[in-house]
């Protein structure tokens, strides 16, 4: 699979955006607009959900790449997507091989692409390869999802484990829709952004990935005591890695043992990841519950 002027390990870096469903994608810089081509032997397309903090993607999984590479014989080229559907859509149309995605995105393309999860990523706070939803405000007197009534909410994206899915399930739990309960409902398009807006008081509300918060609390970019916790999801199984369905099944292996045995630490910490550990398809189970339940309450998710 190639792209023309993608971001090519050994040539000309570059990095690759794509809206939702697009043939053809635009890089940064002087690449101008690529077209997508068809599958190559000697390349592979590693797609990337929206990234977070304001890295560009060869400074957050540049050195992941190399050691692919080396361990496939194969070129990587990145393919980062505007929103979590693109990478679905990418994967689903064969423009994408390898994708990291959240949960929920995951499950998406595993229904649409076929995508198997082979492996998945071990948080550096806690050792865990599990993670929660928070939901935050900056009201002293909201400490509820019924203190919500009629005030802004920013959720990151339609198909968002824990800034989506998990907030919507939780806040059914408690008798609330989403979409009624609010006085308005946005999408901040990635964790950061919908944290800032609280902080800045442009929303009300917003979930968050627990180590999404943390970083930003780390970093001195928000404060816990005027972007505050209100609600805490159970544990949601964290971000996998997924191949297409027609990658041959040693190269799989390949592709597997490169994020079992990547130790960089310095790239792992801009990761804010400790690396990765073996996972399937039935480990998300839980989230296709999830989405269940939602569905039969009339809560269209993921689209």
């Amino acid at each position: 699979m190639r792209h023309q002027d993608a971001t090519r390990f050994g040539g000309r870096r570059t990095f690759m955006k794509t809206a939702a469903a697009a043939a053809t994608v635009g890089s940064v810089g002087i690449a101008g607009c690529a077209e997508v081509m068809g599958r190559s032997d000697d390349s592979l397309v590693f797609g990337i959900i929206p990234a977070e903090d304001n890295l560009d993607i060869l400074q957050q999984w540049g050195p992941v790449g190399d050691h692919l590479q080396e361990n496939t014989a194969v070129e990587i080229e990145f393919f980062e997507a505007t929103d979590y559907t693109g990478i679905v859509e990418a994967q689903a149309n064969d423009n994408v091989d390898i994708a990291w995605y959240g949960a929920f995105s995951y499950i998406l393309a595993h229904e649409r692409a076929g995508a198997e999860a082979i492996v998945r990523e071990i948080d550096s706070g806690t050792g865990d390869t599990s993670y929660q939803s928070f939901i935050t405000t900056h009201h002293d007197d909201v400490d509820s999802f019924a203190d919500m009534e009629g005030l802004s909410a920013a959720f990151v994206d339609p198909a968002s484990t824990s800034g989506f899915l998990i907030p919507t399930a939780m806040m059914l739990d408690e008798g609330y829709n989403p979409e009624d309960h609010f006085g308005s409902l946005q999408f901040s398009g990635d964790h950061s952004s919908g944290q800032i807006m609280v902080r800045e008081e442009r929303a009300d509300v917003a979930p968050v990935a627990s180590m999404y918060y943390n970083n930003l609390v780390d970093d001195g970019e928000i404060d816990p005591d005027e972007v505050r916790i209100v609600a805490e999801s159970d544990p949601i199984p964290n971000t996998p890695i997924a191949v297409h369905p027609d990658l041959d099944d040693d190269l799989v292996d390949e592709i597997a043992e490169a994020f079992l045995s990547f130790d960089d630490e310095e790239t792992l910490d801009i990761l804010n990841s400790e690396g990765w550990e073996e996972t399937s398809d039935s480990d998300y189970d839980v989230i296709r519950n999830v989405r269940n339940n939602l569905d039969e309450a009339g809560i269209e998710v993921g689209s």
